[in-house]
């Protein structure tokens, strides 16, 4: 099977388990903790690139994984991104339950966090704002403004109405910032082709031609890619 087709497959149970095992073991995310940046990174106003968001997954690296496993459990995070992109365009999410508080909170907080690595979303309150209930429900009330926290304690029963909305308020998000995204994108592609026509690609998918989220400055096909 090639490369571009391994990472288009979504995960088996065995390798969803595999990977939980591994987020256990070297991250401070679990799997819907993950869930959580990789959704925020799919629908973000700009481009959170994979090195960005690694850090919230592996803020001390990979020095206690050895290569092999780095580069698993690389691509299985890579593949999974892709799956998340996949039902986003069907939809859909892969949002925790509503009725499991502890891995909507994993969620929500992990979403809030990544969100606020983009300035596109970050530093404009009105995109912010649709952060918020993200942040309420992941208790990071440092990203919660004191407007929206006014709104929010104003809702009853507000953690379940923010678990119950979820998706939609992920779909509502990603519709919101499609145009931003694709301007964002059109952006950087004239400013590294110096305005040369070039193919539409999907601002916030994993590509092989991304640096690779080991820090090693190698595309990812050159290195943890190439094993995939």
């Amino acid at each position: 099977m090639q490369a571009e087709s391994i990472l288009k497959t979504p995960l088996s149970d065995e390798e969803f388990d595999f990977l939980e095992e591994l987020l256990e073991a070297h991250s401070p995310l679990d799997s819907e903790g993950l869930l959580g940046v990789l959704h925020a990174a799919a629908v973000a106003p700009g481009r959170i690139t994979p090195d960005q968001w690694m850090e919230l997954v592996m803020p001390s690296g990979f020095g206690d994984l050895d290569p092999q496993g780095m580069q698993a459990f690389l691509g299985l995070v890579f593949r999974v991104l892709n799956e998340v992109i996949e039902t986003l365009d069907s939809g859909q999410t892969l949002a925790p339950d509503p009725d499991d508080e502890d891995e909507c909170k994993s969620f929500a907080a992990a979403y809030a966090a990544t969100a606020s690595l983009d300035p596109l979303w970050r530093d404009e309150p009105a995109r912010w704002s649709l952060v918020a209930p993200f942040a309420y429900l992941g208790e990071q009330p440092d990203l919660v403004s004191p407007d929206d926290r006014k709104r929010l304690s104003k809702v009853k029963n507000t953690l379940a109405v923010i678990r119950e909305d979820l998706t939609p308020m992920i779909l509502e998000t990603r519709a919101d910032f499609l145009p931003v995204r694709q301007a964002a994108l059109d952006g950087v592609l004239a400013a590294s082709t110096n305005g040369a026509p070039q193919p539409i690609v999907a601002a916030n998918r994993v590509g092989r031609n991304d640096p690779c989220p080991c820090r090693s400055g190698k595309k990812y096909k050159r290195c943890c890619g190439a094993v995939v």
